[in-house]
């Protein structure tokens, strides 16, 4: 059950078929069975709003993308029970970064080698195509998670990840994380995401400082201190970093927009992803790179 999972990384239109196999292994072995009609009830009002809420956004990829929601619940309960042990728990990980990086590197030679980002089907279901292309895309490896943000987040948590193996190896396997975390690296620069980056950094501190570590934890405040100050000196060099000060309003603005989406659709929401699809005349700003996935 772990490739499954793990090979999200690789293929979001693998979904469909991966939330039916979890969803007959949660039903058959972790959950309630047929008897406790309550939980089959509760169970059945939460799927059945959320593919309400896409179907109501009258875009069949919302309709479809809202599938995700109870799948994620699947997802969520079946690793709960599943994670029992700590060798099953670093095995998940294992193979989560190894698919990472194959969807870093997938992601780079998309940029590199500047293939057309058309929204094909096969595009699609390998999530390399924007699921609403636009000019402001352009430019910005998304690998396989279909927007650049999202990918950013990804190959921010698995350079987490490749932190903690590289601790916990040596000679050899030691290098070839080394190695990991530079395609990994590489990858999240090209997505340009300067939130994601900075969480890196920031994830990194508190890492460090948890394993009480006082230098590692110094030296990446130093190396936080000095990479913002490239980014704001070398924008030509560091993706996007003379807008780093204006984040704070950027972001002000997206989360009133948000309150304003709420308040339009209190009860049904604009569906999973939905937002990608609005108008300018609802959604005014940064749709694409900061929605709101629903309410």
């Amino acid at each position: 059950m772990i490739v499954p999972i793990a090979s999200l990384f690789l293929a979001p239109g693998l979904w469909p078929a991966i939330i039916v196999v979890l969803a007959f292994q949660v039903r058959r072995s972790l959950l309630p069975k047929k008897e406790d009609a309550a939980y089959v009830k509760t169970f059945l009002a939460f799927a059945l709003w959320a593919l309400a809420t896409g179907a109501l956004s009258g875009e069949w990829q919302v309709f479809l993308a809202s599938f995700v929601v109870p799948g994620m619940y699947a997802l969520t309960v079946f690793l709960i029970a599943y994670c029992k042990e700590e060798e099953t728990i670093r095995r998940i990980l294992y193979y989560g970064y190894v698919f990472g990086i194959l969807a870093a590197f997938i992601g780079i030679g998309i940029e590199l080698f500047d293939i057309g980002k058309e929204p094909s089907f096969w595009r699609l279901f390998f999530g390399i195509a924007d699921l609403k292309p636009t000019p402001e895309t352009e430019g910005r490896l998304a690998a396989t998670f279909f927007n650049a943000n999202v990918a950013a987040t990804f190959l921010g948590a698995l350079l987490m990840t490749g932190i903690f193996f590289i601790g916990e190896s040596r000679g050899r396997r030691r290098l070839y994380y080394c190695l990991g975390q530079g395609v990994l690296l590489a990858a999240l620069l090209m997505t340009g995401s300067r939130g994601a980056l900075l969480g890196v950094f920031i994830g990194f501190f508190f890492y460090f400082l948890g394993k009480r570590n006082k230098w590692l934890t110094l030296t990446t405040a130093l190396v936080c201190a000095v990479w913002l100050f490239l980014m704001l000196t070398l924008p030509q060099v560091f993706s996007r970093g003379e807008l780093l000060l204006s984040d704070f309003s950027i972001r002000q603005n997206i989360w009133l927009n948000s309150i304003q989406l709420i308040q339009m659709r209190p009860v049904f929401g604009w569906g999973y992803a939905g937002t990608y699809f609005l108008d300018s005349g609802v959604y005014t700003y940064l749709k694409v790179f900061h929605p709101t996935i629903s309410s």
